[in-house]
């Protein structure tokens, strides 16, 4: 007897607990939905093909599931990887943005997105060709003026350069940066590129030119830098107690 009530009870506990882990408790499915982290999708959008010396807009989507979380934000960049060196782009870090070309020839731009923990990427193919009429002069711009402080003695050049692809040959820009005011002895990650990075041997005001040529045509553009000195280390106060000192009472006071 004691078995039967036992056996009954015991079925009785097993089909509650069928019942509440049916309604309480997600499928495998669900959970490893919620905790598993996917990868970014990431599309650059369609190929293009581009009349020099426009710009092309590129359309690309990042989409994410959010995870991890933290930090759950998604990263975008744009980066030049292969073609004519020299692109630059409006917004390097929006999916969707504008890039000009310093060249007549194919481009590969990719689009990469990275979550903290995953990444993915996307190319879109740029073709670029001459444009039609008489040779226009580049268009150039050194960017804007920039201002650091030391310790800090680098600084990123925001210059832009496109063309009309004329003449052919080259078909493309010769670009250079130099120093041209300021303490001697600057230097820069590469003189060819639009975009690149200074660095400076000291404060001062210094003045830098960039300068494109098409084979015929030359135009010049200058950002000023400007380093500042580091600001003053803060310096404990410096103490004297002044010389050993001896009395004789009844004189019970010294200077």
């Amino acid at each position: 007897m004691l078995k039967l009530y036992t056996h009954f009870y015991v079925n009785r506990w097993v089909s509650l607990l069928s019942i509440i882990l049916l309604f309480y408790i997600p499928t495998s499915t669900d959970i490893f939905s919620q905790i598993i982290n996917q990868a970014p999708v990431v599309n650059a959008g369609p190929d293009l093909n581009i009349t020099l010396p426009n710009a092309a807009t590129l359309n690309g989507t990042v989409t994410d599931d959010g995870l991890p979380n933290p930090p759950a934000t998604t990263t975008r960049t744009w980066t030049q990887t292969s073609g004519p060196v020299g692109v630059t782009f409006s917004n390097p870090n929006s999916a969707v943005t504008t890039a000009v070309f310093p060249a007549i020839g194919t481009y590969q731009l990719t689009l990469t997105a990275n979550d903290g923990q995953l990444s993915a990427s996307d190319v879109v193919i740029v073709r670029t060709v001459a444009g039609s009429g008489p040779n226009q002069g580049p268009i150039l711009s050194a960017g804007p003026d920039k201002t650091i402080t030391l310790p800090i003695n680098s600084v990123q050049l925001d210059g832009s350069a496109t063309d009309d692809g004329l003449p052919t040959p080259p078909g493309g820009l010769n670009i250079t940066w130099v120093q041209l005011t300021g303490p001697l002895g600057v230097t820069f990650s590469n003189t060819k590129t639009p975009v690149t990075t200074a660095t400076f041997p000291q404060a001062g005001t210094y003045l830098l030119r960039l300068r494109a040529s098409d084979g015929t045509l030359v135009k010049i553009d200058t950002a000023k830098v400007t380093v500042n000195p580091s600001s003053p280390v803060n310096q404990s106060p410096v103490v004297n107690a002044g010389i050993d000192q001896t009395i004789t009472l009844p004189t019970n006071s010294v200077t």
